[in-house]
């Protein structure tokens, strides 16, 4: 589903863009699937529009993109972790960022309105080329968590949909 105000996938091919993967939260747009970590020996596929991760699931995922980042299948892959604001942060950078409060959010400025929305969201963003955007997210995708000792596989993240973002930081799409 793309968001406004991209009405496709009409991105330069050189262009960098990023998919975020929620760890514990929800993105603000519409149709993003939810995630949340527990204290859990086994994680559980996609349940209820819900990620259910686990610390161990959560060091396999990082090692996957890094493991990814390294193989250069991809092309050029830029990963990070990204931890919400604890609520003092965020009181503090309403402070800082002035906006006029007659002018609605959708017209802030794409960073700014970006921060906003993800600020209470910890996740992971792959940046890559546009052109490899839907690869990337077919390997994200079949990623699967392994368990030890017994080697049951679930994947944690099948079924899931995630927002896109350009190099503005402007929502392309979620799917």
């Amino acid at each position: 589903m793309f968001v406004t105000p991209y009405s496709d996938f009409s991105l330069q091919d050189d262009a960098r863009v990023a998919w975020l993967i929620p760890i514990r939260g929800i993105f603000p747009w519409s149709n993003c699937t939810r995630a949340s970590l527990f204290h859990t020996p086994m994680p559980s596929s996609v349940e209820d529009d819900l990620i259910s991760w686990n610390r161990a699931s959560l060091l396999q995922f990082w090692q996957f993109l890094l493991d990814l980042q390294k193989s250069g299948s991809l092309g050029a892959l830029g990963v990070s972790l990204h931890t919400a604001k604890s609520p003092k942060s965020s009181s503090d950078d309403r402070r800082r960022v002035v906006t006029n409060p007659a002018t609605p959010t959708d017209f802030l400025p794409p960073l700014v309105e970006y921060r906003r929305r993800c600020s209470t969201v910890d996740y992971f963003k792959i940046y890559h080329d546009a052109s490899r955007s839907f690869y990337v997210r077919r390997a994200v995708d079949s990623w699967s968590y392994q368990s030890e000792p017994d080697g049951t596989k679930v994947r944690v993240l099948r079924g899931a949909s995630f927002p896109l973002m350009d190099d503005i930081s402007t929502t392309i799409l979620v799917c």
